[in-house]
Parts: C-alpha cells; structure tokens; sequence
C-alpha cells in the first residue's frame, strides 16, 4: 500500500511527519475505542521522541 504524502509543511518538526498524520487521522475518527486508543498510542509516540 502507497502512501501519498502531502507536500505541505510539516507542523510538528519535533516529532515528525508520522506522528502529525497520525494526528490527522485521529481527528477523522468518532468518539470511541478506537480514537481513544489511537489518542494514547499518539500520546505514547510522542512522550518517546521527546526523550530522544
């Protein structure tokens, strides 16, 4: 599966590209399970750049 990616700014430079789509994504999601799951895995991804 290919990915586009926008060639837009990236807005989030200390995390990076992945985690700004992630965020993207989440925000097309209903409120439920699997937005408040993904919400934490972000949560997580992010906590861990940050340390790097």
């Amino acid at each position: 599966m290919q990915l586009r990616r926008e060639s837009a700014p990236i807005q989030l430079r200390n995390y990076g590209r992945i985690v700004q789509d992630m965020i993207a994504y989440a925000s097309t999601l209903p409120n439920g399970k699997d937005r408040d799951a993904l919400e934490v895995y972000i949560a997580q991804c992010m906590r861990q750049r940050n340390l790097v």
